[in-house]
């Protein structure tokens, strides 16, 4: 990845685990990256399908998102059965969560998609049988 980050890249976009196939990088390579990108390339972590990834060696980023100036982490509700809503979320730095607002559109998530994406994060029970139902396959 870092031999095609070229002086023209702004953004480099990792999703990690990976769809469709279910790889993933080990943290460690996810912080050589990012020790390796200039400072003003934004690293998104796209964690979509953390909650299927059961090793010692992966973290979704969520504490590299909160203490670098060029890194954001998201994800998706749609894995916990929401795909329809279009909620999802993003952690980062504030002038990144900011510039984020500031150019998306206005209502762009409605309040019963709030409330579901709540209620489907308090569903812990229904997330663990997910992943062992994935894992079986």
């Amino acid at each position: 990845i870092l031999a095609a980050v070229t002086p023209k890249t702004r953004i480099v976009f990792l999703a990690n685990p990976n769809n469709p196939t279910g790889t993933y990088l080990p943290f460690s390579e996810v912080r050589r990256l990012h020790a390796g990108l200039p400072k003003n390339v934004l690293l998104v972590l796209d964690a979509a399908y953390a909650e299927y990834v059961r090793r010692n060696d992966y973290e979704a980023g969520i504490e590299l998102a909160g203490s670098a100036e060029n890194v954001v982490m998201t994800r998706t509700f749609s894995k916990l059965g929401l795909g329809g809503a279009r909620v999802g979320w993003m952690y980062g730095p504030a002038h990144i969560v900011d510039a984020i607002n500031r150019i998306r559109g206005p209502f762009n998530v409605n309040a019963t998609a709030i409330e579901a994406g709540i209620a489907s994060i308090r569903d812990r029970a229904h997330i663990e049988r997910s992943v062992t139902h994935n894992e079986k396959w």
